[in-house]
């Protein structure tokens, strides 16, 4: 994995270095799932939350939004810290997508993802602008 590279590497990680190892990622960890058509967001100035995932009422427009300023601003001290954050805040963005992915295909019927999906339709339509984490 690519995130190894970079703790075995003695120097410091900029934002934007940060930017591109995490769109990497996210691609990286989405193709092994077969996963497709995810808009990917970057934000270096919301600090509010590390991530989010935003949704269309269809399930049919998702993007990924994932705020590196934060991560790297309540991290920059620590390298291996940061890695951790930064890849955690990934992989659980990601199960937010598998789930609303997953779930749209008609032979799904696992009971616990069904039941995220519907507390994901149930904050939609009570008009929030996504899931927050």
């Amino acid at each position: 994995m690519e995130i190894e590279k970079y703790l075995e590497d003695n120097n410091e990680i900029g934002i934007l270095e940060i930017g591109k190892l995490t769109i990497r990622i996210i691609k990286e960890e989405l193709e092994k799932l077969g996963i497709d058509n995810i808009k990917i967001k970057l934000n270096y100035l919301e600090f509010r939350n590390y991530s989010s995932v935003k949704v269309n009422r269809n399930l049919d427009d998702i993007t990924i939004n994932v705020n590196v300023g934060k991560i790297l601003l309540e991290n920059r001290k620590d390298k291996k810290k940061l890695l951790f954050r930064l890849y955690n805040t990934i992989i659980h963005e990601i199960e937010h997508v598998k789930t609303l992915t997953l779930t749209k295909k008609e032979d799904f019927y696992d009971y616990d993802h069904l039941l995220i999906l519907m507390e994901y339709i149930s904050q939609i339509f009570m008009g929030f602008n996504g899931m927050d984490v």
